[in-house]
């Protein structure tokens, strides 16, 4: 059973992205923004920011991306080196964040929106989005909300499963 729980919060990722895909399709006309794997860097940097000793998140971070560039973008990179760099940022920010939910939750939106303007960067340089000025501001502002609604609604979800179920934490931690 001590195995499950070291490894819980890998599974939740793991569902989590594969089902939030399913979510973005019967949530699209409502929120106007992607989920797609939104709900997935909200957890990992929720992770991060409560377990900022345990670099092991940052092989999740790499190994949820490389599942996420498959399942959502269909070529590799982009959640590749999104979802490490912004977890090793939340862990090094997570020092500096008051022990409050809400410092925390606004560093979470904004992990968000950072990777709205990563992947945003990405597709245009490579000519694979057309979209223009107004679309990109009308993208950011949806991806703000959809940020914040996702991050209230899941936050105290992920914060409990951080303080109570870290992942993979070193033998000397259990004790």
């Amino acid at each position: 059973m001590t195995e499950v729980k070291r490894w819980l919060a890998a599974i939740i990722l793991l569902v989590v992205a594969i089902l939030s895909g399913s979510l973005a399709m019967f949530l699209h006309p409502v929120m106007w923004g992607r989920v797609s794997f939104g709900l997935t860097l909200i957890g990992l940097v929720t992770l991060a920011l409560y377990d900022e000793d345990n670099y092991n998140l940052l092989w999740l971070a790499g190994l949820l991306g490389l599942i996420c560039d498959w399942f959502y973008l269909g070529f590799v990179g982009v959640c590749l080196v999104a979802f490490p760099a912004l977890t090793f940022l939340a862990q090094k920010i997570a020092r500096y964040v008051p022990e409050l939910a809400l410092p925390k939750m606004i560093v979470v939106v904004l992990m968000y929106l950072l990777q709205y303007l990563y992947l945003f960067l990405v597709l245009a340089m490579f000519n694979l989005s057309d979209t223009g000025r107004s679309a990109f501001w009308q993208g950011l502002g949806s991806s703000l909300l959809s940020g914040i609604v996702w991050t209230v609604l899941t936050f105290w979800a992920w914060r409990k499963l951080a303080q109570n179920f870290p992942f993979l934490p070193s033998q000397a931690d259990l004790y």
